[in-house]
């Protein structure tokens, strides 16, 4: 395997061209208002792809915690961790995890501490892979001395499952050896231990994996693997059973940006790739089915990092490389389309038939644009804009505590 692009570690060797034209119509009747994409710096880390990029929720706000990737040399990998907070990158520390690219990282809620595993870069062979495990407490990091745990591997996915408090680890692979793998793994805050479901997607790398709190499950989308394949299917796990849903949806490609919207209960999908092709389309899961939302935005890109800011209500892309292995520096917000659902209740954005906090964030998040339309659900005033006084309006109708 040519290491020329870590890029793509599974690198296809010849296009298996599968494109949106091969696949279902996307269904967009039910958008009340349209999503979108602003670009917000084109500065802070170094231009870089295959970093891992999570939410954590310290201090007043909470900020995006993003660490390691590889520049568009494909030999460099970054060792440094950094931070953004809706408005700057911070330079928080270079010390911890060797410097690397592909590692997986999850933030425990449980435990109050970001979860990192493996990844491809050790002090003295860049094209090694890790089986460590790190925690980030908010200020340094420290490596975990669990004992064991998932064989060494990069491209990997992790997720933190809320309801049962675990960090889920599926797949992955090896640098040049060409192993991929298809287990999965549970990290409890303290050690590691291997489920063994009777089914599993198969072994793959690169591929989209976040947990949708809504349907209490984890939900994995597409990767590759060697021969070369990449795949267009999507999986939950319920923490028992993986369980293949559907064929539908983005078409088969890996190295998509994919994190999972709170407040709007939707799984947010960007870009990717398949071949020579690089994408730069916006999808949205709902638990059943998949939604094209865009088809502008950031540049088409691969490997870009995505996550959800749930102090904000907009999930934060920040780099990713083009089809010709350059890297980007730009960092981009999400924020999401609104849906009709029928029974809404004045002041219910997310369609569960309650007002919260949940559509509290989504207010302020559209604070300061216009209203999409007279149907606009967050223009509770009906002034023609989204301001604080819809977000007072909605506050007053809450049905559940924590809104005001």
């Amino acid at each position: 395997m040519n290491l020329h692009t870590l890029k793509s570690r599974f690198r296809l060797l010849v296009g298996l061209l599968v494109t949106l034209a091969t696949i279902s119509p996307a269904q967009t009747s039910d958008i009340v208002c349209p999503g979108s994409w602003k670009q917000v710096s084109s500065s802070g880390p170094a231009p870089r792809y295959h970093t891992s990029l999570a939410f954590e929720p310290r201090g007043a706000q909470g900020h995006e915690v993003l660490f390691g990737g590889l520049d568009q040399s494909s030999d460099h990998r970054a060792g440094d961790t950094w931070t953004w907070d809706g408005t700057v990158w911070i330079h928080a520390a270079d010390a911890g995890p060797s410097p690397r690219a592909l590692p997986a990282m999850a933030y425990d809620i449980a435990q109050r501490q970001m979860v990192l595993f493996g990844g491809v870069g050790t002090p003295g062979d860049p094209n090694k892979d890790n089986h460590d495990t790190w925690k980030w407490n908010g200020t340094k990091w420290t490596e975990v001395a669990a004992g064991g745990g998932p064989p060494a591997r990069n491209g990997h996915g992790m997720a933190y499952d809320g309801a049962r408090k675990k960090v889920v680890l599926f797949g992955g692979g090896v640098t040049f050896v060409g192993d991929i793998f298809n287990d999965t793994w549970e990290w409890d805050g303290t050690a590691w231990s291997q489920r063994s479901p009777a089914s599993a997607p198969s072994p793959r790398g690169q591929f989209g994996m976040v947990y949708d709190s809504a349907h209490a499950r984890t939900v994995l989308f597409g990767g590759h693997t060697c021969c070369p394949k990449d795949f267009g299917d999507t999986w939950t796990w319920d923490g028992t059973v993986w369980t293949h849903v559907t064929d539908l949806g983005p078409g088969g490609r890996s190295s998509v940006g994919m994190t999972y919207d709170s407040a709007r209960h939707r799984t947010v999908l960007f870009g990717g790739e398949t071949g020579p092709d690089h994408f730069g389309d916006t999808w949205e899961w709902d638990g059943v089915r998949w939604t094209q939302v865009a088809s502008t935005g950031p540049d088409p890109r691969s490997s870009a990092t995505l996550a959800y800011d749930k102090a904000r209500g907009k999930a934060v892309l920040f780099g990713g490389a083009n089809v010709q292995f350059q890297a980007f520096q730009d960092t981009w917000e999400w924020r999401g389309p609104i849906y009709a659902c029928s029974g809404r209740p004045a002041g219910d954005l997310n369609c569960d038939h309650v007002v919260n906090h949940q559509d509290l964030t989504i207010i302020d998040a559209a604070v300061g644009l216009p209203a999409c339309s007279a149907a606009d659900p967050r223009d509770l005033n009906h002034d023609g804009k989204i301001n604080a006084a819809d977000a007072q309006l909605l506050a007053n109708k809450c049905t559940k505590l924590g809104c005001k």
